[in-house]
């Protein structure tokens, strides 16, 4: 949702005006094919009911917009099926007869009954070609979901952009050449028809080449790669129809006076002064110098953001363009299916910073990778293999081999070969020579004689 041109004139209907409808009269302006039909069918009463075979309806509607409600249709067949569309995803304000509340129609079908469309569109986005480009950057979310909740959970109908939709410096050598990666809201062709949220080309990448077109400064020629995160609606001329166009997200660089969605004041404060640093530049002044201060900016992503787009000198210039594969950088950022289907709890890493290399990025792998092999590999291997065999080797042999040898010859052969013969043959027979003479002589003699001679 982005901002128009200055060319753009707008379809005037005022309250209480007449209006296209196929449900009856329901009180909201409809289309008979896509959103660009929108202002053709309400445009008046010939071509409701003629090329788009509609009903031509007398009394007062309600709408959704971006702006005031001053009767003028800013929006898109979904966004003014309701509120909830309409205050929900779109972001926009229900008006009713030219004043703000939400009193009309809550559900519906935006084209109950599609017809064939005046004009038959061309194939859903083309791979390569020319385009035309211009840059916004609005807070308001987009359509693709590459957005988180500023205001927590339970304010769906509160998102704002991913601070990763800057641009940001490409790898060095990167396959497509590219100085710098970045986002898109890209026009209903590229988007594809009939749908204003999750389209079919949300996500697809292209590569774009061109010149820079600054009067006074050099010519250079740069390429860069654009992921789709948003839609730029048909409302935008330069989006309408099949028109292919780039609206470059830039942080800084939104023309609010002409913005559908601009609601970066409210959704982040902290950050309105960047926001609108930029907006007039190339407008007030042609010096190039001049009415842009990227500084502004609190954050170093969205800084660094706008300092890369100004640095190419591009004042909606016209391009060369063609579908390429992401490159992994923008692969990984934070869009509706990344996170779930859902708008994510929190700010997931790459819906904050764009880089690895970011101040939230740093801290997580330096301390888990490098303290936990220091103190893993080398105090355990120390303490396990010295001391255990120290103490089971060196002791254990020595007082087993030494002492006990000692103790067991020496003391053992001296107490049975020279006390047990003493006593058993001495004391035997000091008690028998007294009391038995007789039986005594005739086996004493025989030891006696011997041992003399």
């Amino acid at each position: 949702f982005v901002k128009i041109i200055f060319s753009f004139a707008l379809l005037q209907v005022a309250a209480h005006a007449n209006y296209c409808n196929y449900d009856g009269c329901s009180g909201v302006p409809m289309g008979c094919c896509d959103d660009a039909a929108l202002q053709y069918c309400n445009a008046d009463s010939g071509q409701c009911t003629g090329a788009c075979e509609g009903q031509w309806c007398d009394g007062s509607f309600s709408y959704c917009t971006w702006s005031t409600c001053d009767g003028v249709i800013r929006s898109t067949e979904w966004c003014n099926a309701g509120v909830a569309n309409c205050e929900g995803v779109c972001g926009g304000m229900w008006c009713t007869n030219g004043g703000s509340d939400g009193t009309g129609p809550t559900a519906g079908t935006p084209i109950p009954a599609p017809l064939p469309a005046p004009t038959t569109p061309a194939p859903i986005n083309p791979s390569a070609g020319s385009a035309t480009t211009t840059r916004y950057w609005d807070c308001s979310g987009g359509a693709c979901g590459c957005a988180y909740l500023p205001f927590g959970p339970g304010t769906d109908n509160e998102p704002s952009h991913c601070y990763s939709n800057a641009m940001f410096a490409a790898p060095a050598g990167n396959q497509h050449g590219a100085a710098f990666y970045g986002t898109a809201a890209v026009s209903q062709i590229l988007f594809g028809y009939n749908t204003q949220w999750l389209g079919p080309g949300c996500g697809t990448c292209y590569k774009l080449t061109g010149t820079s077109n600054i009067p006074g400064t050099p010519t250079t020629t740069n390429t860069i790669v654009l992921k789709a995160a948003n839609l730029c609606p048909p409302q935008n001329p330069a989006c309408s129809g099949n028109r292919v166009h780039f609206d470059i997200a830039v942080p800084g660089f939104d023309v609010t006076q002409y913005s559908f969605a601009h609601v970066c004041p409210s959704r982040e404060s902290n950050e309105d002064a960047g926001f609108s640093a930029c907006e007039s530049w190339m407008l007030n002044s042609q010096d190039p110098t001049q009415n842009c201060d990227c500084s502004a900016f609190n954050s170093p992503v969205l800084e660094a953001g706008c300092n890369n787009f100004l640095s190419l000198n591009w004042n909606n210039p016209s391009v060369q363009y063609e579908s390429v594969e992401c490159p992994f950088e923008l692969e990984r950022l934070n869009c509706w299916e990344e996170n779930g289907n859902q708008y994510p709890f929190g700010v997931p890493e790459f819906c904050e910073s764009n880089v690895d290399d970011s101040p939230t990025n740093p801290p997580v792998p330096n301390p888990t990778e490098a303290p936990v092999p220091a103190p893993t590999e080398a105090p355990v291997p120390a303490p396990t293999q010295a001391p255990v065999p120290a103490p089971t080797e060196a002791p254990v042999p020595a007082p087993t081999q030494a002492p006990v040898p000692a103790p067991t010859q020496a003391p053992v052969p001296v107490p049975t070969e020279a006390p047990v013969p003493a006593p058993t043959q001495a004391p035997v027979p000091a008690p028998t020579e007294a009391p038995v003479p007789a039986p005594t002589q005739a086996p004493v003699p025989a030891p006696t004689q011997a041992p003399v001679p």
